[in-house]
């Protein structure tokens, strides 16, 4: 290569280096701005008493950005809706039913004492919010994080109400976990209680694929438009992240890292499987996916079923030559690599992990 061509493709290494370093800091004020968009339709779907409407506009977020949704959601419609509702927000409160009184009492900015006292105050509150006609919102994100005397306490709360309406309407936000609790016999009352419910679930393959794309494009300068991850690599890293969009973001940032390490301008497979086993705790092994190496195993394959047919097929001199193929061809497979490099070409990395 001549050293004109070797300082240009210098340049572009440097930059793509740039970019990649940035990509978190230009990708959140673009997915930023997105979700508060969508968190004022939020908004105003919830001023209109449009619940199930909002929660919509939040799985839109959560198609966005999955790892930020939540946070930027909650924060919108209590940033945008305090004009015409009054919420309360909580983030992943680990405390005990008293003092979760005390925490929405503070949120609805009103003085704290005994919880007697709390209660009557908030009760007060709501009444004067709902003759207002404003509605009053408890937003809790991290649920799980309340536990179930937590929970009770909540359900306590859901019992503010008129003869015809309900004084408090509250947001529950959380990981897998809450469903769990909620599926608990001495929960059942507040799993009675809800009127709406939504999971989300793993991505399949093209939208991991293209959600891998896309925060790559939100991170770049306009008009560069250089594949930064090779398709092999996001399908190895979102195989391996079980198509859970928080550990895809959690790999291919240590991809990134990786291919810098190595010099290289582009994530390939085998960044990509270098950061799946530095991330054993998150990361589930995948099934080998180098194509030279499926090719071999396949020549291999097709080797033994001629030499198979040909054994039952042709003349005693094929026969012969059948039984040595399929010899060779068996202690190919089963013989031990001499080398390092030859035992991990030889021996694929089998999945183990557990299903999501």
């Amino acid at each position: 290569m001549s050293t004109k061509a070797a300082r240009a493709a210098e340049r572009l290494r440097r930059a793509e280096a740039y970019f990649a370093a940035h990509e978190r800091i230009v990708a959140a004020d673009r997915a930023a701005e997105q979700l508060r968009r969508t968190s004022q339709a939020g908004a105003a779907l919830m001023r209109d008493q449009q619940p199930e409407a909002a929660l919509k506009q939040f799985v839109a977020a959560l198609k966005m950005c999955p790892t930020c949704a939540e946070a930027w959601v909650g924060a919108g419609l209590a940033e945008n809706a305090r004009g015409n509702a009054t919420l309360a927000y909580l983030n992943a409160p680990q405390v005990d039913p008293e003092s979760l009184v005390t925490l929405v009492c503070a949120e609805f900015g009103l003085e704290t004492g005994s919880k007697p006292q709390m209660l009557q105050a908030l009760n007060t509150f709501l009444l004067e919010q709902h003759a207002l006609g404003r509605n009053a919102v408890l937003i809790v994100d991290e649920a799980q994080a309340l536990g179930p005397a937590g929970l009770e306490a909540v359900r306590l709360l859901s019992n503010l109400e008129t003869e015809r309406n309900k004084l408090l309407q509250i947001v529950m936000f959380g990981q897998s976990e809450l469903d769990e609790l909620l599926q608990r016999p001495d929960l059942r009352q507040i799993n009675q209680r809800i009127g709406f419910s939504f999971a989300t679930g793993p991505l399949n393959m093209a939208e991991a694929t293209h959600y891998i794309s896309h925060r790559v494009k939100m991170s770049r300068a306009d008009g560069i438009d250089f594949p930064i991850f090779t398709e092999g690599a996001m399908e190895t890293l979102a195989q391996s992240a079980a198509f859970v969009p928080r550990v895809i973001n959690i790999l291919a940032d240590k991809a990134l890292l990786v291919a810098y390490g190595a010099g290289s301008i582009q994530v390939t497979e085998k960044h990509a499987e270098g950061a799946i086993d530095d991330s054993p705790q998150l990361a589930k092994p995948v099934r080998l996916r180098r194509r030279w190496v499926r090719g071999v195993i396949i020549g291999v394959i097709a080797a033994e079923i001629a030499a198979v047919i040909a054994l039952f097929t042709f003349s005693s001199t094929m026969q012969d030559w059948a039984k040595g193929v399929i010899a060779q061809m068996r202690g190919a497979i089963t013989a031990p690599a001499a080398t390092p490099a030859a035992a991990s070409a030889a021996t694929p990395v089998v999945d183990n992990a557990p299903a999501q």
